[in-house]
């Protein structure tokens, strides 16, 4: 219940004489010193450090100008909102510090850090460097001989080690018996995001002095008798004699050669029993307290990881230990010297928060005084009884410092798991669940698992464990965890099994210069070229949100980093169909695709009027101008409020990348220090992986099924049109749009796992059944785009590219079943597609153009869920969206149904028809629209429905179509040899462009050959039909050359075109 608070310290300080930019020289100096300050944490749970950084710059705030009470308020805001931050570790930097400067030079500093990088002994460390550096920028320290991760791979050895085996005999032994947490009084606050708060206490330097004294006259040290006032409190406040709670322990081997200058997580976790059962003195328990302690300490190796891991498995259940005893007593010995904390200024506010942590009770000497600090969740705990506890315990130090006479009053498996724990808890996981939840006879999908999840679970299977499996398999009924375990244990999984489009990164062979286009890069570009009825001048997805909480942004500094960052942003194309991406030092990206308008003091209705204006022109023009194929446009409101609206390439980044986009894009613009994870890949080795894909047998094999399956294809569904495709010539697609709340999904996916069904199967039935009913046929073809960057490698996560693709899903619905089984069968039909998906759905579509020929898109209603997709990055926490807007143009698409997360109201599933204009007759698309609606509406308010009968069109097919996919009866044109010059010097081209010979080419091309039979392509048409431009004069589109693509039909047609003026050339 009490969520997951991040591992973050916050210090608030309160300065009269600090010189803001000396302070920011020296945390750019400790940066450049630490490693771990130049740190990220990877999607796999790895340190990764930057070589280097940008420099780090103290964000500010001027309250100078405000009056006292407002100037109150917003420190209090300020204090509010960054004491509880939850930095994100895939992005640096991993601490943040910022100053409000207020009247007569003074300031208020905030300074945070996220204890993954730095711990308590850390801090103080690092603070003393700030200190050093501050008082003399110009000192050079020697680096240390030992580093983090050299401390990391001590860790790992000892590991190894007998000391290790011996502690873990010792914990193990100990564990049947080893009671539980004490049991806190609580105030749960359901819903609450984690909060602590901060309740601090001093002795005096003559109490501390008098209470160490006394510890040393009784042989005890210090620690031990304060953490037995403190387990004393706790009992007397829980009533419990037997319990454990964690201590922390700096962990800083002396054999590491200067470890006491590294800064780092060196924080190592044990376990302590408590036992009153025998009563006693404070002296006595004290003395308990200390044996146990030593005795603990020599078992330290085995840490309280791994104690609640091996309790975990003992028990079955989760096992917890939230109460903390934090010592910081010995800082000073890492030091040299007491910790001078405050030599910035005095502190005024400080919090720390810990994951699975209630209550954490601190104590560390500065000044020679004693500080007493206790951090309590205070979303879980009474707060009320944690003070009084509070106050009990420094009753308890006081008395004990002032009266001497007080002190004599009246086993598991390791942690290393094996390959079936590894199983199962990638399997948990993935479903979002704890391993002891886990149901092992309940299939996967029945477990509440999804098409998402199930790609990923056979790419961590394969890549984890070798293991091949088909998604088919994987979301059948009777794929259990059992099932999974006993095949593992049976080694009866087939290595050469297909398992869709699983597989790893190749990199590329060279590093620069031009590289292919994807297939359905090639879609879009090709869509741009006139190729097809429904093309684009540009294929493009737009977005704009309104939001507010960004102040004094530097958009043009974002957009520069964020082309640094990201190579598809910088990417250009050829006119033959070639990406190349461009340095980011090359001049022609000097000047940034990037526009502000203030509109700071226009009216409501004037800023409202400029940003439809803006939206509108964004949407019909699209990105530009050349060489970029994004473009933002920044609207400055009243209120601090900002317009963001972008507009992207399809050839450069898919949905999921725009979100991605925008949110970095926010982040730089909220956080201008900010040094997001590192790119460990490229889109370009994702374009190497695709060719290496197609050079394999497993792809050879998916391509013959397909080939073997193309003529008994169904056609895409006869949707009633206004006019045929070919004449329209739409700008933009119209949107329809609906939500489901939470609720309602919420239904659905109970339903699903009930039946072992996919939520996105069933918005693909819902689609498919409108579709049918408007088409009036049945058997009909489903164009289903998803990302491809599912399926590789986590590398790719902070990639912006073009990662979707798509696979062709034909649908073969009986006339009447219940709403259930025609689920099953359309999840059935896109799972054996998706095992078969090496070969993507453009190239199916290709072959299917091949044979029927002519511009008519194949493929052109589309379905697409981002369900069980993450959103690709958080959004600052600053920045609050108050509005969104998105469309998309797609080229040789009529109607794209998309089902997702709302990307920036993420408790919302939004579901969105997007329509060419003009192409559909008046009400249809509406029609389709309501009955998907309508449809979804009884699945969430009727369980019934879902057994309900549904009746479909009586008709298979279309009447035009009986064989839609077909080979066509023969070339249109007339055969016989090549005759004439123009039959020539087309066939010497296509040679040419198809890496023939001339003199090969005359030999076996005549009138009749199929441009596409002979292995071109239609980027490769496009450019040998710009060429031919070029040469000739002769302007044939490419609409008709598709019609008939042979070489008697294009001399034809050249004839009849060209420029008689260029017939020297």
């Amino acid at each position: 219940g009490d969520g997951s608070p991040a591992c973050y310290v916050f210090h608030e300080f309160h300065c009269t004489d600090l010189d803001l930019d000396r302070y920011e020289q020296a945390w750019n100096l400790v940066i450049a010193r630490h490693p771990m300050l130049r740190t990220v944490i990877t999607a796999d749970y790895r340190n990764r450090v930057a070589d280097a950084v940008p420099h780090y710059r103290i964000r500010r705030y001027d309250l100078t100008a405000l009056p006292d009470g407002q100037r109150q308020a917003r420190l209090l805001e300020l204090r509010e909102q960054l004491s509880h931050r939850v930095i994100r570790h895939d992005r640096w930097p991993l601490f943040d510090v910022r100053a409000a400067e207020l009247r007569d030079g003074q300031l208020r500093l905030f300074v945070g850090i996220d204890a993954l990088i730095c711990d308590a002994s850390s801090f103080f460390l690092l603070d003393r460097h700030l200190r050093e550096a501050y008082a003399d920028p110009h000192t050079q320290a020697p680096a240390p001989r030992t580093d983090f991760a050299g401390y990391v791979a001590d860790t790992e050895r000892r590991r190894d080690s007998p000391a290790y085996a011996r502690a873990a005999e010792y914990w193990k032994r100990r564990i049947p018996a080893l009671p539980g947490p004490p049991t806190l009084p609580t105030r749960p606050a359901p819903g609450a995001a984690p909060r602590f708060v901060r309740r601090s206490d001093r002795l005096s330097a003559a109490q501390w002095e008098a209470l160490a004294a006394a510890a040393a006259r009784h042989a005890l040290t210090p620690a031990a008798v304060l953490l037995t006032a403190y387990t004393d409190t706790l009992a007397e406040w829980t009533g419990e004699d037997r319990f454990s709670v964690v201590l922390t322990l700096m962990d800083r081997p002396l054999e590491l050669p200067d470890i006491d200058q590294v800064v780092g997580e060196f924080t190592a976790l044990t376990a302590h029993e408590v036992d009153r059962r025998d009563g006693g003195s404070f002296l006595a328990r004290a003395a308990r307290t200390q044996q146990r302690l030593f005795d603990d300490l020599d078992h330290r190796d085995y840490s309280a990881v791994d104690l609640l891991a091996d309790l975990t498995a003992h028990t079955g259940s989760r096992a917890r230990l939230p109460v903390v005893f934090t010592s910081g007593l010995d800082i000073g010995e890492l030091l040299g010297s007491e910790p001078q904390l405050e030599w910035v200024g005095p502190i005024v506010y400080g919090i720390s928060q810990t994951p699975d942590v209630w209550l954490d009770h601190q104590v560390y000497v500065e000044g020679g005084l004693l500080h007493v600090r206790w951090d309590i969740l205070e979303t879980a705990v009474d707060l009320t009884a944690a003070e009084t506890a509070f106050a009990a315990v420094m009753r308890l130090l006081r008395t004990l410092a002032d009266d001497p006479a007080c002190w004599h009053a009246d086993s598991a498996e390791s942690a290393t798991a094996d390959i079936g724990e590894d199983v199962t808890a990638v399997w948990a996981e993935l479903l979002g669940i704890q391993p002891a939840g886990i149901d092992s006879t309940r299939g996967f999908v029945a477990s509440g698992g999804d098409s998402v999840s199930a790609v990923r679970l056979a790419r961590r299977l394969r890549s984890a464990f070798g293991l091949h499996l088909p998604i088919r398999e994987i979301i059948a009924p009777d794929f259990t965890l059992t099932a999974l375990l006993a095949r593992i244990g049976g080694q009866t999984i087939d290595t050469v099994a297909a398992t869709g489009p699983v597989t790893e990164l190749v990199a590329p062979a060279a590093c620069d210069g031009p590289f292919e286009l994807t297939p359905l890069q090639q879609a879009y570009w090709v869509g741009q070229h006139d190729a097809w009825t429904l093309s684009y001048r540009s294929a493009h997805g737009y977005g704009d949100l309104l939001v507010s909480g960004i102040t004094d942004a530097d958009l043009p500094a974002a957009a520069r980093r964020l082309v640094d960052r990201n190579p598809m942003l910088r990417t250009v194309f050829s006119p033959n169909g070639t990406q190349t991406t461009l340095d980011p030092s090359d001049a022609g990206l000097a000047a940034l695709p990037v526009d502000e308008v203030d509109l700071r003091t226009a009216s409501s209705a004037a800023a409202a009027a400029e940003i439809a204006r803006i939206r509108s022109d964004l949407q019909r023009r699209g990105p530009g101008p050349e060489p970029w194929s994004f473009r933002i446009v920044a609207v400055h409101l009243p209120d601090s409020r900002l317009s963001l609206h972008v507009v992207c390439s399809l050839l450069i980044a898919d949905g999921w990348s725009g979100q991605l986009l925008v949110s970095e894009l926010l982040t730089y613009l909220d956080e201008p220090n900010a040094m997001l994870v590192p790119q460990t890949a490229r889109f370009a080795d994702y374009v190497a992986t695709l060719a290496a894909r197609r050079r394999t047998d497993e792809w050879t094999r998916h391509r013959q099924w397909w080939l073997d399956r193309v003529a008994e294809l169904p056609p895409a569904p006869a949707l009633p049109v206004a006019e045929p495709a070919a004449g329209i010539s739409a700008e933009l697609m119209q949107r329809r749009e609906t939500r489901l709340t939470p609720e309602q999904f919420a239904t659905i996916t109970t339903r699903c796992t009930e039946r072992g069904l996919i939520p996105s199967s069933v918005f693909a039935t819902c689609y498919a059944l409108a579709l049918a009913r408007a088409a009036g046929h049945r058997h009909l073809l489903l164009n289903v785009l998803y990302l491809d960057r599912m399926a590789l490698p986590a590398d790719l996560d902070p990639v912006i590219g073009p990662f979707a693709t798509t696979a062709l899903v034909p649908l073969r619905l009986p006339s009447s079943a219940t709403f259930t089984e025609l689920c099953g069968r359309t999840q059935s039909a896109t799972a054996q597609t998706f095992d078969h998906a090496l070969v993507s759905g453009v190239e199916v579509v290709r072959e299917i153009a091949r044979r029927h020929r002519g511009a008519q898109p194949v493929a052109p209603v589309v379905f697409h869920s981002m369900l069980g997709l993450r959103p690709p990055a958080d959004m600052p926490e600053s920045i609050a969206v108050l509005d969104s807007f998105q469309s998309i143009r797609t080229p040789q698409v009529s109607l794209d149904l998309q089902v997702g997360r709302s990307p920036w109201q993420n408790d919302a599933i939004a579901v969105t028809l997007d329509a060419a204009a003009d192409l559909f007759a008046p009400g249809a698309v509406d029609a389709i629209f309501d009955d998907l609606c309508s449809t979804l509406d009884r699945l969430t308010g009727d369980p019934s429905a879902w057994e309900a009968a549904v009746t479909l069109p009586a008709a298979e097919l279309p009447e035009s179509r009986a064989r839609p996919h077909g080979r066509t009866s023969g070339p249109l044109s007339e055969g016989g040899p090549l005759s004439g010059p123009t039959d020539h010097k087309v066939a010497e081209l296509w040679a040419r462009l198809l890496s023939e010979t001339p003199d090969s080419a005359a030999a076996h091309y005549d009138r009749a050959t199929d441009f596409f039979g002979a292995g071109g392509t239609s980027v490769a048409a496009v450019a040998m039909l710009r060429q031919i431009r070029d040469l000739t004069g002769a302007p044939v589109r490419a609409g008709q050359f598709l019609s008939d693509p042979t070489i008697g039909a294009l001399a034809a047609a050249i004839d009849r075109e060209a420029d008689p003026a260029r017939d020297q050339k």
